[in-house]
């Protein structure tokens, strides 16, 4: 069981990096863990993207949140209750 729960997770990972907004995103589930809502030129030279999104979940899975993946196939981060 976690003392932290998935904002104050992404809180602490953007004091931790302040400037990896897209990887807050990711922590808290308004962008997706595959990167699949990148549009345009994100979606194309999205390397760094990736890195935020890799390194975003290790920093939540770090501080005891899990990977669900929900009924469609949707993967997200969820602390146990």
């Amino acid at each position: 069981m976690s003392k932290f729960t998935i904002d104050q997770i992404a809180d602490l990972y953007l004091e931790a990096h302040p400037r990896r907004i897209y990887g807050a995103g990711v922590i808290t589930g308004r962008n997706r863990l595959s990167g699949s809502d990148l549009k345009g030129s994100a979606r194309r030279w999205g390397g760094s993207y990736w890195v935020q999104r890799v390194e975003a979940q290790k920093f939540a899975v770090a501080h005891g949140a899990v990977i669900t993946t929900g009924p469609r196939g949707l993967k997200t981060l969820e602390v146990p209750s």
